[in-house]
Formats: C-alpha cells, structure tokens, sequence
C-alpha cells in the first residue's frame, strides 16, 4: 500500500467515532431536508395558493330571461341578449295564434320597445278582451301584463277623470297624446274653471282637445 493509502486508513481508525457522527448527521438532515419537501408538496396539492386557484368571477348575466304567456304558438321563458325588443321575444314564440287579439295587440304593444331581465310578456286573446278581463288604459296600457281589471272594478266608460287643478306633470303626461312637453303647458296654466280653457287660451290645439276633453275635469 502506498504511503497516502496508510495515511488515509490511520485517519479513520482515527476519526472512526467522529466519522460517524458526521454521517448520521448528514443522512438525518438529508433525511428531514427530503420530508420537508414531500409534506410541502402535498399541501400546496391539497391547498394551493391564491394565484393557482380556480377564479370565482361575479356573475355578469350577459342575457334577459323573459317568459312570454297567453296567444303565442309556443309559450315559455327565452334567453334574450341584452338590447333585444319585444319583437325578438314574439317571433322566438311562434308570433301570435289565430286566438290573439291582433287589434288590441296592435294598439298596445310597442314591438321596438326594449326588454328586460324577468318580464313576463302576456298576450290576451279575443276572448279575453270580450270578457272585458283586459282593457285599454286611458294612460298607456301595461303591455308587460296587460291591464287586468279587478272583479270589482267598473267599466272602462267610469275610469276616474283627471283634475286638470290637482293633477300632477305625470298624471297629465299620460293622458293619449299628451307628452312631458304638454303637460308643462298645461301645468303652468292652472287654475282653471272650465275644461274647455285648454282650447280657449291656445294651451293646446282642438284636435287634441277633441281627444282628451272627455277624460278631463276642473271639480
């Protein structure tokens, strides 16, 4: 053997004791340094951090779910998107049945109008309106519902007038073509003593007046 190898052999016979020691240290932090890593593995599977979990977006309806009833071919709740009109809801049912009331329906339903998330959409049938179940408002009718009238109601010829004294912007505002600009008109002309001042002081013109004096009053 040579002179080194003799040196090396009488180091350990040596150092026998510390080499040992030194090597149960080195495979225990080994040991620990390996654990360590396996157990954060596992939890980072089992509870991984903010940035790698699953984003939990609000919920941004991008659609309208409409229910449309009553004399279409096919009844239901449609999704819609936004900016759709009540002409998108008619067609996805079918259009109209041969039950319908195409004249009422004409008269009070505004195809180009906008609709809205959870609207319900009833069309009456002849039957309906004969019944005197729906009728046309003398402000606008609710084409959402219809304007169901209540068992214990009168008919629609005793629909209460409108006091052209006590009648609010808005009130006046419904009257069949009166708009916000007509009823400042009319608003700012109080008092009144007769109902035919709107024609007489110019506030409105006579075909107007034709069509809303009926509806008025000055008691």
């Amino acid at each position: 053997m040579s002179p080194f190898g003799e040196m090396l052999l009488d180091f350990i016979r040596r150092r026998k004791t510390e080499l040992i020691f030194i090597t149960l240290a080195l495979v225990t932090a080994f040991g620990s340094l390996w654990l360590f890593i396996a157990t954060a593995k596992t939890t980072r599977a089992q509870n991984p951090p903010v940035n790698d979990r699953p984003r939990i977006f609000s919920q941004t309806p991008h659609s309208n779910a409409v229910e449309v009833a009553g004399a279409v071919v096919k009844p239901g709740v449609y999704d819609l998107k936004f900016g759709a009109r009540l002409q998108d809801v008619i067609n996805l049912a079918g259009g109209l049945t041969a039950e319908a009331d195409r004249h009422f329906f004409n008269r009070n339903y505004n195809l180009a109008r906008f609709v809205r998330d959870q609207d319900k959409i009833y069309i009456p049938t002849t039957a309906e309106i004969s019944a005197g179940l729906y009728r046309e408002s003398n402000h606008n009718t609710n084409y959402l519902d219809g304007v169901l009238l209540d068992a214990s109601s009168s008919s629609p010829s005793s629909t209460a007038l409108v006091n052209l004294n006590a009648a609010s912007l808005e009130d006046l505002a419904h009257l069949p073509g009166v708009g916000e600009a007509t009823a400042q008109k009319i608003g700012q002309g109080k008092p009144y003593h007769s109902v035919d001042e709107l024609l007489k002081r110019k506030i409105i013109n006579k075909g107007l007046y034709d069509k809303i004096k009926d509806q008025l009053t000055v008691n």
